[in-house]
């Protein structure tokens, strides 16, 4: 009995120990197994993308989202400007006039620069004047920056874009007329009612310089679509269409003032004929301003310097600009009522025009001698057909004093 006690407690014994080195074994390949696993959860985490698929497709659906955004704004802003075209300097033709300025040139290229008001802007067909050039030889870019009812300090503005766009040799050739010389003093330094007004001059003053750049940035892309589109379309098909100085051309736009579409080097042309009530009109209209801008104090001064464009020339002569003054024609009706309400002649004006340029050492280029009525908008603005042929003058007088205007530009693109 004994010894079968003592062996059923070997076997129990011995049960007990292989159990314990049973489960000593499964727990051991129960480790391995946990090692195995995480080496190859390691191993499959080294081998996926640093980012889940669904991430992934959630920075995509973001990305897409505000690609989607901006064409949603784009396609807003495209409907606003076609509805209230919208402009940042005052005017929409002041508009175009900094979109050109900015428009650099082909690096070295030189070029001139026609500046004023509408008289200008309206009378010198620059793309003509630069083909005339390029005809003989003169590898010159012109552009009218010109802009109606727009102040000699505004004026800078256009012209300081410009160089600092295309810093390459430049001249300015800059109008003048009868009135300027008796012109209070303080338009030197104004700014006109619409620049006063712009988007552009407010963010010029700005209480907040930090932001100055972003809000005038901002605002300027919100408007982006009427340099991108309008324009665009109307310099494209203009050339070919409303500026071809055919004949039957000027017949068809003869009752459709275009002033406020530009060529791509800056005409703003206008097409009607004058009627004799309308010219009255516009005598009648131009008379009155004469007087409110020309008061008689000012009329009896006898000036030497044409000083209405002072800040002009000496902003010009520390670009070592070339400068040139201009002076267009007016209505003959209206020239003569000029010259009476100054008490001048021709002879005489002559001559004060041809001093004024010498006091600024600047040269006068003289077209203003021009008596055919019918190329005349208004008592003072020239039509299309009159801008055309007044180009050509002012293109043949350049070349004829090659030495003097066009050649000192060649020179200093070299």
């Amino acid at each position: 009995m004994a010894n079968l006690g003592a062996e059923n407690s070997v076997s129990k014994n011995t049960a007990t120990i292989n159990e314990s080195e049973r489960t000593d074994s499964l727990s051991e390949q129960l480790e391995e197994q946990v090692v195995v696993r995480g080496l190859r959860k390691e191993s499959n985490e080294q081998r996926r993308w640093p980012v889940s698929k669904s991430t992934l497709q959630k920075y995509f659906v973001g990305i897409l989202a505000i690609f989607s955004a901006l064409l949603i704004a784009e396609g807003i802003a495209r409907s606003v400007i076609c509805a209230i075209k919208p402009v940042q300097f005052g005017s929409s033709e002041f508009d175009a006039k900094m979109r050109i300025a900015n428009t650099p040139l082909p690096a070295g290229k030189p070029c001139i620069y026609f500046m004023g008001t509408s008289h200008t802007s309206r009378a010198i067909y620059a793309d003509l004047i630069a083909d005339r050039l390029q005809k003989a030889g003169k590898d010159i870019a012109v552009r009218n920056l010109a802009c109606s009812g727009c102040y000699p300090k505004e004026q800078m503005v256009l012209l300081d874009h410009a160089l600092r766009v295309s810093p390459g040799p430049a001249m300015l050739i800059y109008e003048c007329n009868q009135g300027g010389f008796s012109l209070p003093e303080s338009a030197i330094s104004e700014y006109g009612v619409h620049f006063k007004d712009s988007i552009y001059e407010k963010n010029l003053h700005t209480d907040w310089p930090v932001l100055q750049r972003l809000d005038l940035w901002l605002k300027q892309n919100i408007y982006l679509v009427r340099y991108r589109n309008i324009l665009k379309e109307r310099l494209t098909q203009l050339p070919s269409n409303a500026f071809s100085p055919g004949e039957s051309v000027w017949n068809k736009k003869l009752t459709n003032a275009a002033y406020s579409d530009v060529s791509p080097s800056g005409w703003a042309p206008v097409y009607t004929i004058i009627t004799q009530d309308a010219l009255d009109a516009s005598i009648k209209r131009r008379v009155s301003q004469f007087d409110a801008f020309n008061p008689a104090e000012e009329l009896k001064k006898r000036r030497a310097r044409y000083f209405l464009m002072q800040n002009v020339f000496d902003f010009a002569a520390k670009h070592n600009l070339k400068t040139a003054m201009l002076w267009l024609p007016l209505h003959p009706k209206f020239q003569d009522i000029c010259h009476k309400s100054i008490k001048t002649n021709d002879a005489e004006m002559k001559l004060r025009m041809s001093t004024a340029a010498k006091l600024d050492n600047s040269v006068l280029i003289d077209v203003h001698d021009y008596n055919d009525v019918e190329d005349f908008t208004d008592s003072d603005h020239l039509n299309a057909s009159g801008a055309v042929e007044i180009s050509k003058r002012i293109a043949d007088r350049l070349l004829a004093q090659a030495g003097t205007f066009v050649n000192p530009l060649i020179e200093g693109a070299r």
